[in-house]
């Protein structure tokens, strides 16, 4: 019998209109005027964060918490404690480092309307904003191991599209380890003064502690009377839980793998095994197992066997109660693999921790290698499949692919060494790449110049992205449509939407047949937006009666293999046709990400007339479908999703580390046997999204970026998708 405990931080962050306020980035150009105007916080627009403009009134970025320029110089000061800042604003601006900003939004003292006393805050929605804050720092040092509860008093008036509320986060360094902002329980409408509260525990090592009150959306908050407490956060006592598997016979069932993995106070398990405490544990000859120095509370146990698994969603684990095995489903998916380390060679007799997103949530499995680094788990039919196996110095994750239909699934995992490159590698990245002045279409393409090298004398420029809900990635994509078709004489797009819709877009183009937002109304919905419709109206102006652009729609849904032949049959129609593909990275990609690509059916019968450029980000707010996994309901709204920068380990925070905030990278100028080649041609993981969201690892996979990709182009941060209203 083995038995493994991993420790990690709990991520509390939400899913939906996921505001994360970060000091020193939400001021606009004019908050000068605002309530602490007058104390000195002026000089931080967007443009010196590398926030360029995109042509219209843009949300403030939000990058992991750091301090940039005059507020760093100002946080170097003693910070004084919550029971010495102006949390009433009876004292004026002037009296507490109050941070206030968002554009679109007034931010003043109100001396007509408090909750008592003479003051309050007042946040007003005036025009094209997204969000504002009003946000406070403090030392965590005296609030390590406690529990903070942070009071407030809110009055709302025709509150909408989003909401009012309190909000505090808790940073370790420049990690965030406990984020609340009321995001699911916020306060919409008109309402009068009422007492809100949000709590969250310190852990020790925590640094700086933020909070203060929001308003995403439209209308009017008023804050008054905050206030923040203390207490010391009761012991959470440790037990041995055990028990025994046994089958419907009756007999003792070994070799039965066990994982218990905590579940959210609200009962809904948490799907994020970087940060989550889960344990893991196998039954002996005799069918027995125990789970040693396990904290009290309520968890997911799992059991799984060559002759079925078991799910129990809700299980409370307390002194002296013994957990009980359901009985074994038969109706399950066989999924194997193999885990090697970074040499190729087998790793035996680890703990997999496998999770399966299926419709009624996401399940976790423990898997054991045997001597040749084989695994074999069964498990429920799922949606999608993943594997993670980390130690002190190596980590490996893999990914599969649906098994709706019953069949089975491999997942082979190869093993990558913790850490970033050295320096050296880093630069010789860094020194191949270009940095871009920004994402609007509408700029000059002077930035653009060294793309058309990149571009060479490929006959098809296929442009995929990591999510298809960032408004950063969309706009880029426009910008390089326009270089390819404009400028380098590119004679066709192709749009994954289908064939029936790509005529109708093609009309438009050509003929300007049709209305844009009616043309665009049965697309998927990241294609009815504000962004699409501009790239929809710039395509028209791009085609020309002597050159028409040609628009064919393929259908993502039927075999890569189909769909190549389409394009294909686009090039043989003329020497001359050349062709932008506009799709996602797991379709792109010169060898499969997922499963078998478009990219890799036509890498194979063009060559380097084929370019593949991947389109990633390390961080920020996107727009993604938040349905339960292996669900084909589409009827819900994509809803707003903040991503947290990734662990070091990831190749989109190697991204994030080359000096610019957006650039283009070309992958094939680096020495074939050189450093920088053989770290990116390792497997490495790296966040590939889609346009569903269903918890931190959902998007996490391996790739080996210079097999996949000929060029990238890299985002540090981006911001939503638009809807149409």
């Amino acid at each position: 019998m083995f038995r493994i405990a991993r420790v990690g931080l709990v991520s509390l962050l939400s899913i939906g209109v996921t505001v994360w306020p970060c000091l020193g980035q939400e001021a606009s150009e004019d908050r000068s005027q605002h309530a602490h105007g007058e104390h000195g916080h002026q000089g931080h627009g967007h443009q010196e964060h590398g926030h360029q403009g995109h042509g219209h009134d843009q949300e403030p970025t939000m990058p992991r918490p750091s301090v940039e320029g005059q507020e760093l110089a100002r946080l170097k000061k003693e910070i004084p404690p919550p029971s010495e800042q102006n949390l009433n604003f009876e004292d004026g601006p002037n009296a507490a480092p109050w941070i206030l900003g968002g554009r679109g939004y007034s931010l003043e003292l109100d001396t007509e309307v408090a909750q008592s006393g003479q003051r309050s805050l007042r946040i007003r929605y005036e025009e094209a904003g997204r969000f504002a804050v009003a946000t406070l720092p403090f030392d965590a040092k005296s609030a390590l191991g406690k529990r903070l509860r942070l009071t407030g008093y809110l009055k709302t008036e025709d509150v909408a599209q989003g909401h009012a509320g309190l909000w505090m986060r808790v940073d370790q360094g420049s990690r965030m380890v406990a984020f609340d902002n009321m995001d699911r329980r916020g306060v919409s409408g008109t309402s009068p003064w009422t007492r809100y509260t949000v709590e969250l525990d310190v852990p020790d090592g925590a640094t700086r502690i933020f909070y203060g009150a929001l308003l995403t959306g439209i209308g009017t908050v008023w804050v008054d009377n905050l206030a923040i407490a203390s207490e010391t956060v009761p012991p959470v006592k440790s037990v041995e839980v055990s028990g025994k598997v046994m089958g419907s016979d009756g007999q003792s069932l070994g070799g039965i793998h066990l994982a218990l993995s905590p579940t959210h106070p609200s009962g809904r398990h948490i799907a994020s095994p970087s940060r989550a405490e889960s344990f893991w544990s196998t039954t002996d000859d005799s069918g027995s197992f125990i789970f040693d120095q396990v904290p009290e509370g309520r968890y997911q146990l799992t059991a799984t066997s060559p002759d079925g698994y078991a799910i129990l969603e809700d299980v409370e684990v307390k002194e002296g109660a013994p957990l009980a095995i359901p009985k074994l489903a038969s109706d399950s998916v066989d999924l194997s693999g193999r885990l090697v380390d970074s040499d190729g060679q087998p790793v035996a007799g680890m703990a997999l921790e496998v999770s399966v997103g299926t419709d009624a949530g996401v399940h976790v499995f423990a898997a054991l290698t045997d001597k040749d680094g084989q695994y074999r788990a069964q498990v429920p039919s799922h949606d999608w499949a993943h594997a993670r196996w980390e130690e002190p110095s190596s980590m490996a994750i893999g990914r599969a692919p649906s098994s709706a239909d019953g069949s089975s699934s491999k997942m082979s995992l190869q093993a990558i060494r913790k850490g970033m490159p050295m320096r050296g590698t880093i630069a010789d990245f860094t020194a191949g790449s270009l940095v871009l002045a920004s994402t609007n279409p509408n700029q000059p393409i002077g930035d653009l110049e060294d793309v058309v090298e990149i571009v060479g004398d490929a006959r098809v420029v296929a442009l995929g992205e990591s999510s298809p809900g960032t408004h950063e990635l969309f706009e880029l994509k426009h910008r390089l449509v326009h270089l390819l078709v404009g400028e380098l004489q590119f004679t066709a797009l192709a749009l994954p939407l289908g064939a029936e819709l790509g005529g109708k877009i093609q009309d438009y183009v050509q003929e300007g047949t049709g209305e844009t937002r009616e043309v665009l109304a049965s697309s998927p919905w990241w294609w009815q937006s504000r962004e699409a419709v501009e790239f929809l109206e710039s395509l028209r102006e791009l085609s020309r009666p002597e050159r028409p652009l040609r628009i064919i729609g393929y259908s993502p849904e039927k075999p890569p293999a189909e769909q190549a032949a389409v394009l294909l049959r686009e090039l043989e129609a003329s020497p001359q046709s050349k062709l932008v593909i506009w799709a996602d990275n797991r379709s792109t990609a010169r060898t499969p990400i997922w499963t078998e690509s478009i990219g890799a059916q036509l890498a194979e019968k063009l060559g380097d007339q084929y370019l593949a450029m991947g389109g990633f980000f390390s961080q920020g707010a996107f727009l993604a479908e938040t349905r339960p996994a292996g669900s084909a309901d589409t009827s819900k709204p994509p809803e707003r999703v903040w991503l947290v920068p990734p662990d070091k380990e990831f190749l989109d925070y190697l991204f994030g580390q080359m000096g610019g905030k957006l650039g283009i990278h070309d992958l094939r100028n680096f020495e074939p046997d050189g450093e920088v080649e053989r770290w990116l041609s390792a497997p490495r993981p790296i966040r590939d999204l889609g346009p569903v969201y269903q918890g931190e690892k959902s998007g996490e996979t391996s790739i080996r970026l210079t097999r996949a990709f000929d060029a990238l182009f890299f985002v540090e941060s981006t911001t939503c998708l638009e809807p149409l209203g």
